[in-house]
């Protein structure tokens, strides 16, 4: 508890002052005056002192007693969950979040959005993934069962046979034993660098570090192993990716990056290998930062807006700086997106779905647009949001195309072709019409599509992971026998 104490006192130094922290006030807090009164919190029940964030009395034994004010602002002590716990909602327990907790098996305890002070929590059922896969209730996505997931290095991720939910975990005994490491008493999955200290070596079934021409993991160029998806030998902008067809790696561009000349890849709207002041297009060519300080550039209408206005965005969203961006290794990305800002939900889907304005009118005197005729030539695709529309509104569902959006692990959301079947439309039916001007409506199929470097498979119509089907490909082969 001493850490939790430390990290809720807020102690601040200013100008080499201590800001003791609200509680320690005595003219807020009756307990204050007492010796050690800044550890302290007035239970109004019993009018006595209490330790704060101390579990049990006066609190139930699973809660802890925490700061909050009275009706005349006055600090006291109430009773909430301790950090990552929540309460049940019937009775004044806490169970860990993401645990079994109360919940029957094959359910997991959650918490929920409330508009009390408390921190409430429910059961929810575990959900479905594929086979050979695990459902990670944390960040709700399915992970292969032993891969390293989610789970910190030297884990793998696996079921709990007991509660069926996911957990992290490493062991020599049982299925986990093939993946143990004895010199680091660690869990690795198979053909990551995991344990392996030498350069261009990979942990293979034996377990064992190596590195083999007939992997396809092997670089003959360089005569290496490397992981599946990471920067291996590529150059700068690229993956070291399997090709399905070849069950053989080989460097490709990073999805939303384009090739320049030189080889390396490059994402739009950075300078990428440009010169000073400029910022690379998608059709590979230069030109000038077509924006003042300050402002971010959008090619759907080639017009500049101020970062937080609402500029050309939908009801309730702002214009933000796009966060899938990684500068120190991208570049800035003079690019602006519409986006929420904290928590709130975008609500911008009946201007979607229903092909309205979506009131892009130029609301800032300062815009910059190129002529009407040439808008339709410059719209992004990327930054076109498909909805899909609930009978009641406050489910209504957004998502931007080349993202998974609602699609299967994977997928992603494309723009189908003009001229294709319906067979190929979006499985989920959506069609909108989206207007960036009044006079210009677009109207745009989507369907999901398997990612770059993913692989169907006709037999479940599902995409596979890399790493998924380079194991498939390995298991026929009688490599490590």
């Amino acid at each position: 508890m001493k850490h939790l104490l430390i990290g809720a006192l807020l102690v601040l130094t200013v100008y080499g002052a201590i800001l003791p922290p609200p509680w320690a006030d005595p003219a807020r807090n009756k307990c204050a005056t007492q010796a050690g009164g800044w550890l302290l919190l007035y239970w109004p029940k019993d009018g006595k002192c209490y330790r704060i964030f101390e579990r049990g009395s006066p609190c139930p034994p699973t809660m802890e007693l925490s700061p909050t004010h009275d009706s005349q602002e006055k600090i006291v002590g109430e009773c909430k969950c301790p950090p990552r716990t929540a309460q049940n909602a019937t009775v004044d327990v806490c169970y860990p979040i993401y645990s079994r907790g109360p919940c029957e098996r094959g359910y997991y305890f959650a918490p929920v959005s409330s508009s009390s002070n408390k921190r409430i929590g429910h059961c929810l059922k575990i959900q479905q993934c594929r086979q050979n896969e695990v459902f990670w209730p944390i960040t709700n996505e399915c992970f292969p069962k032993y891969s390293r997931g989610p789970c910190p290095e030297g884990q793998l991720i696996t079921v709990n046979k007991d509660t069926l939910i996911a957990e992290c975990q490493c062991s020599k005994l049982g299925p986990l034993s093939k993946y143990y490491w004895p010199p680091t008493k660690t869990c690795h999955q198979f053909y990551t660098k995991g344990p392996c200290l030498e350069k261009g070596t990979l942990f293979l079934p034996g377990p064992t570090c190596g590195c083999h021409q007939f992997l396809p993991n092997f670089d003959p160029e360089t005569k290496r192993c490397y992981e599946i998806g990471g920067r291996g030998p590529c150059k700068l902008g690229q993956l070291f990716t399997l090709n399905p067809s070849t069950m053989k790696a080989s460097c490709i561009c990073k999805p939303e990056h384009i090739q320049w000349f030189d080889g390396q890849c490059y994402r739009p709207f950075t300078r990428g290998p440009c010169g000073a002041n400029q910022i690379l297009l998608h059709n590979s060519t230069c030109r000038d930062i077509p924006c003042s300080k300050g402002k971010l550039y959008f090619p759907e209408d080639d017009s500049c807006h101020r970062v937080g206005v609402r500029g050309p965005c939908g009801k309730g969203q702002l214009v933000l700086f796009e966060q899938s961006v990684k500068p120190s290794v991208e570049g800035i990305s003079y690019r602006g997106v519409c986006g929420c800002v904290g928590s709130s939900k975008c609500n911008e889907t009946e201007e979607l779905v229903e092909g309205r304005n979506i009131q892009n009118t130029v609301e800032e005197q300062t815009t910059e647009s190129t002529p009407d005729s040439e808008r339709n030539d410059k719209i992004d695709l990327s930054q076109i949001r498909i909805c899909e529309k609930d009978e009641d509104p406050k489910f209504d569902s957004c998502y931007l195309l080349y993202t998974e959006g609602p699609c299967s692990r994977g997928e992603w959301l494309v723009p189908v072709r003009q001229g294709r079947g319906e067979r190929q439309l979006h499985r989920f039916g959506t069609e909108y019409e989206r207007s960036i001007y009044e006079q210009v409506k677009h109207k745009i199929r989507v369907r999901c599509d398997c990612k770059p470097g993913y692989t169907k498979d006709k037999r479940n119509n599902t995409c596979r992971i890399p790493l998924i089907t380079l194991a498939q490909f390995l298991n026929g082969k009688d490599f490590f026998r």
